[in-house]
């Protein structure tokens, strides 16, 4: 179809007239914004998403003044990828930055939104996460904020000059609602919430992959507990911009930054690690631009990618074409997307990689690794109360079928649940004959959506960090003849889908592609090892030449068969000099390798080399590691690690 030029310049014309007509309406050239950020929550534990048994009165009387979306989601379900698209727009899976807390190289030209307001004027000011999953970090907060500290906001500005500040509460955070020591919790938590109003254990809501216990419930009461203080802060916050004259010139956007900071939802390839509360209070003489009448929901779906662009839009600047988020507030709102796309990769020491598609009231999970299980060993969440008691209830048998799928077992490679009528995502309907039209629509959604994206952590990480050396993943992805992601993500595909696919998998062994043959291993490895072959599978170990699929089929050698030389040949690996394959090597001996003492002495001779002459990277996620296996043989107990 011709589009001519008239029409063309019709349509151009409106456009400009409808920012005249904003600025107008507004009475000033560019609006006011404030993000109040919060860490580590679900909208199931928030008062307005209809939890009532949770005290946010501050957050609900929000909702009551704005509109509150009922279908916003996090790209990821850990922070630092999170904030990562939260700030340039793009996607950590199309970046190479999905992988938390690492810094790979991004291009120049992906700059961050808060730069180009500052650019047309704004005072841009963060308090006080970056966090920002890059290399040169410092160089890209500089370039963004005009104050990003623990005492940053709009007062530092130039009179009648707009603001945009972030103001970011930790009080929400893993670390308060589960990580951090019982004694601490109760002095900065507790004792900060008047007796009065502190929860009670026979009102918290226990979602039922807990066992509903006494001990349970205390934790609960912790999160609760955790999620008002957090409230209060956010009342603190209004009542200082009302106070200060900015509350009815300025537009709130209140989110979390992914799912609450529990067992079973952040970190985790789920509606629950994605999904967020997310409400847009918008004053008065901008009404205009509101999505709807206050106290109204929005049920349009709503991610992170979508954030930059909007915010671009909405004060007047020209949205990069590298962001190819939607615009969902002011004069240029497109219409939503018909699916949210959400990925689960790597989380310190833990490799996993899952993708969620959602699509109204279905959500469909695919996992890439299924021979491990929903929550892996990870360090910074075995040390809490929670996961040491979810683990001890696992040990003697007092957890049902699903209570104990969380911490143990292998999980089904496709997972497809109806969020609406089953919010804690506890019945898997992908094998229900009918939904099996929504399951291959979905499945083929999520398929879509890799290639579009050209999601390039389906490479492990020791590929990401070798190709970031003279590349930018992002730049590399785009290689079909580096990176040929069709071809990668048909073997993956194959990963978890049944005995009939062995001899392809077995075939795909041999293939020239590294990352192919990578796959093909994780494949076999979730396959039963009655219908494998120990001495065929030694045999593609000693003719694979690249070590981070050696690493792989060692691990699968090791779990299926407990072969000797695999487990020599992952030690092994702990001499090596490059940190990803100490990792790899590490994570395969925490999941599928008993402690002995040779295995634990190797580990400390590992941290004694570590503390000597740390590695460059990965540094924290190796000794995460090897605390990890000093604790499974009883040699020593974990120590409280990072905040995540």
């Amino acid at each position: 179809m011709k589009i001519s030029f008239q029409f063309l310049l019709v349509a151009a014309l409106f456009v400009c007239s409808q920012r005249i007509a904003f600025c107008q309406n507004t009475g000033t050239n560019k609006p006011n914004i404030v993000w109040i950020t919060i860490e580590d929550t679900s909208p199931h534990f928030i008062g307005c998403y209809g939890n009532t048994s949770v005290k946010t009165p501050n957050i609900d009387q929000l909702a009551k003044e704005g509109v509150r979306f009922t279908n916003a989601y996090s790209t990821n379900t850990v922070c630092a990828p999170s904030r990562f698209t939260i700030l340039t727009g793009v996607r950590s899976s199309a970046a190479g930055t999905g992988n938390h807390r690492t810094h790979y190289n991004i291009p120049a030209e992906i700059t961050g939104f808060p730069h180009l307001l500052k650019a047309s004027g704004y005072y841009t000011t963060n308090n006080v996460k970056t966090d920002y999953n890059l290399a040169r970090e410092k160089q890209m907060i500089a370039r963004n904020w005009n104050e990003s500290s623990n005492k940053a906001d709009y007062r530092g500005r130039a009179a009648g000059q707009p603001f945009f500040s972030v103001f970011n509460f930790n009080e929400s955070h893993q670390s308060r609602s589960m990580t951090n020591p019982q004694e601490w919790y109760v002095q900065n938590v507790l004792e900060k919430i008047p007796v009065s109003e502190r929860a009670k254990s026979e009102e918290v809501i226990v979602p039922p992959f807990y066992r509903d216990s006494p001990e349970m419930r205390a934790q609960m009461v912790r999160l609760y507990n955790s999620l008002h203080f957090m409230d209060i802060k956010v009342g603190e916050l209004i009542a200082r911009l009302k106070a200060e004259g900015e509350w009815e010139n300025t537009i709130i956007f209140f989110f979390g930054d992914h799912g609450q900071g529990m067992p079973g939802f952040k970190t985790h390839a789920s509606s629950l690690g994605h999904k967020v509360p997310f409400i847009i209070r918008i004053p008065e003489k901008y009404r205009h631009l509101a999505p709807g009448i206050p106290g109204s929901t929005c049920d349009g779906l709503v991610n992170f990618e979508d954030l930059a662009p909007t915010m671009l839009s909405l004060t007047g600047n020209k949205v990069p074409g590298y962001m190819k988020g939607t615009v969902f507030l002011g004069p240029e709102k497109k219409t939503p997307q018909k699916y949210f796309w959400g990925a689960r990769d790597n989380t310190d020491e833990v490799i996993d990689l899952g993708r969620t598609i959602i699509r109204d009231s279905l959500a469909y999970i695919r996992i890439y690794y299924p021979h491990v299980p929903t929550v892996q060993r990870h360090k910074y969440m075995d040390v809490s109360d929670i996961m040491q008691q979810i683990r001890k209830d696992q040990k003697e048998g007092k957890l049902n079928a699903l209570q104990s799928s969380v911490v143990s077992g292998q999980r089904a490679a496709e997972y497809l649940f109806n969020i609406k009528n089953d919010p804690w995502e506890t019945i898997n309907l992908a094998g229900v004959p009918a939904y099996k039209k929504q399951l291959e629509e979905l499945h083929s959604a999520n398929r879509d959506a890799i290639l579009k994206n050209r999601d390039v952590m389906f490479a492990p990480e020791y590929v990401l960090s070798q190709v970031d050396l003279t590349d930018t993943l992002y730049q590399f992805r785009q290689n079909d003849g580096k990176y040929p992601l069709n071809k990668i993500l048909d073997a993956a595909e194959l990963v978890g889908k049944g005995k009939s696919d062995i001899k392809t998998q077995k075939k795909l062994l041999t293939d020239v592609n590294s990352l192919v043959r990578y796959w093909a291993v994780i494949g076999l490895h979730n396959q039963d090892k009655k219908a494998l072959n120990e001495k065929e599978l030694l045999a593609f170990l000693q003719n694979e030449k690249e070590d981070f699929v050696k690493i792989e089929l060692a691990a699968l050698l090791a779990d299926h068969f407990h072969t000797a030389a695999a487990t020599d040949l992952l030690v092994s690996y702990l001499k090596n000099e490059n940190a990803t394959l100490v990792r790899q090597a590490l994570r395969g001996i925490v999941n599928f390798v008993p402690s002995d003492k040779s295995l634990t002495d190797s580990v400390i001779v590992l941290r004694e080399k570590s503390a000597a002459k740390p590695f460059k990277t990965l540094n924290y996620e190796i000794n995460s590691c090897i605390d990890l296996i000093l604790d499974s043989a009883g040699t020593e107990k974990l120590a409280i690690g990072k905040i995540n």
